[in-house]
């Protein structure tokens, strides 16, 4: 709800008098600015088998990921935070963004979280994105708010794909670009090969069956300290928002 600005009253002046009250109006400050409503349009621009693996080419997949309109100095994740035993892991080793929306929505800091994700084809249930795929949710955004997005990179065993911590500030509808995103590894389960191993999502016998890792979050470029290779973010997905 946005704070209400009262307008200061004019002097009351007592009968016969020609000066004001001696006690001054109360300012009550500026007025938070209005939100603008923006579509975010997630979109997997890589193209079919662009992961190359040691078991032959394969596609990358996003989970169905989360958008959230927060405060600013809030953060989705930390770096350096560990995220076992949170909302967190389900969403990084599964792509089950379930816990993490239900612990977001009663965050006092948080405004809005919307599932970003395409739909199945037969039961409309949220589903991964594969190559050349989008969707896109229509968000209501103040000047002094902040955006953050993360959905699971899923040809991993926990790494996200995500706006840096903190968010992006400042989408007031004017200039609008790209959000930049990057990857993180959350630290939850050890990391395999990405897009050949047998702990991750698409090849996994059950949820939540790979090797604890007990690290922390950690932004994740190039080569990871197991020496496994990690594509850029900015060759598969885009976030863009824009006016409506």
């Amino acid at each position: 709800m946005l704070p209400l600005l009262l307008a200061c009253l004019p002097p009351i002046l007592d009968s016969g008098d020609s000066a004001p009250d001696t006690a001054p109006a109360v300012d009550t400050g500026d007025t938070a600015p209005d939100p603008v409503t923006l579509r975010f349009t997630l979109t997997n621009t890589s193209a079919a088998g662009d992961l190359s693996t040691s078991a032959g080419p394969t596609d990358i997949a996003l989970a169905p990921g989360l958008l959230v309109v927060h405060d600013p100095g809030w953060s989705l994740f930390t770096l350096g935070a560990v995220a076992e035993d949170t909302p967190l892991e389900p969403l990084a080793e599964d792509g089950d963004p379930t816990a993490l929306q239900a612990a977001l929505a009663a965050d006092p800091a948080v405004r809005e979280v919307l599932l970003l994700s395409v739909k199945d084809d037969t039961t409309y249930a949220a589903a991964p994105m594969h190559p050349g795929e989008h969707a896109s949710v229509l968000a209501a955004v103040s000047a002094d708010e902040n955006v953050s997005f993360l959905a699971m990179f899923g040809q991993s065993n926990d790494v996200v794909v995500a706006t840096a911590p903190g968010g992006v500030a400042g989408l007031s509808g004017d200039g609008l670009a790209a959000l930049s995103l990057g990857l993180y590894d959350v630290g939850t389960e050890v990391n395999q090969e990405p897009g050949a191993g047998s702990d991750q999502a698409p090849r996994q016998a059950a949820p939540d069956t790979g090797a604890a890792e007990g690290g922390t979050i950690t932004a994740l470029s190039g080569t990871d300290s197991s020496g496994w290779t990690w594509p850029d973010p900015t060759t598969f997905a885009t976030l863009v928002p824009t006016a409506e």
